[in-house]
């Protein structure tokens, strides 16, 4: 009789655990639209992020000249290892290797 309860005990503890919301245990309280201060919050606008008026920086906003996009676009295709953040791509002997392309 005990092992019977037990079960039932634990049947009910997991049904009750997978039919309450995740929600109900939050300690935070949600945000509102309105709630947030507004004075110390930044309106950056977009040009702060997207390269900006410079002179790196061409007319479409990207750093990147169409050179150097048809370089990385080519060693992409070409190993499927490349990372062009520091432009290497791995070897089959497990070594990172730089990428030179045709471009």
């Amino acid at each position: 009789m005990v092992k019977l309860i037990s079960v039932v005990a634990i049947g009910l503890g997991f049904s009750a655990t997978t039919t309450i919301p995740a929600h109900a245990f939050s300690v935070i309280a949600p945000a509102y639209e309105g709630q947030a201060e507004t004075q110390g919050t930044y309106n950056h606008p977009p040009v702060a992020f997207t390269g900006g008026p410079s002179e790196t920086a061409n007319s479409s906003g990207l750093s990147l000249s169409s050179q150097e996009i048809q370089h990385v676009k080519w060693c992409a295709q070409t190993y499927t290892s490349y990372h062009a953040t520091d432009n290497t791509y791995q070897t089959k002997q497990g070594a990172r290797t730089e990428c030179r392309s045709p471009y």
